[in-house]
């Protein structure tokens, strides 16, 4: 993966194809992945149990959201965490209030 991506601050912002939902992927085994999870695997030696969730997102209140944010483009596995389903989307709706 190194050079598919470009550092932006202290995130690794995926240079190569998106998701239609903004997410790098890359193909691995014939199949379409998320670039942030192969990156998660490469750096902890596992495959995550449950979501990832980009904490870069998370902490930023200015984000915009959406297809167009930028963090979900972020594979830097520093700004990762795995959580459950239920606590992803929590975290997601608590940004829309805001």
């Amino acid at each position: 993966m190194a050079g598919s991506f470009e550092v932006v601050g202290e995130c690794h912002h995926w240079t190569m194809s998106l998701t239609q939902y903004g997410y790098g992927k890359v193909k691995y085994n014939d199949k379409t992945i998320g670039a942030h999870i192969v990156a998660w695997w490469l750096a902890r030696g596992r495959w995550p149990e449950e979501e990832l969730d980009h904490l870069c997102h998370t902490s930023d209140p200015d984000c915009i959201g959406g297809v167009e944010c930028l963090h979900r483009r972020c594979i830097n596995p520093n700004h990762l965490e795995e959580v459950s389903r239920i606590e992803n989307v929590k975290r997601r709706e608590s940004r829309r209030r805001v």
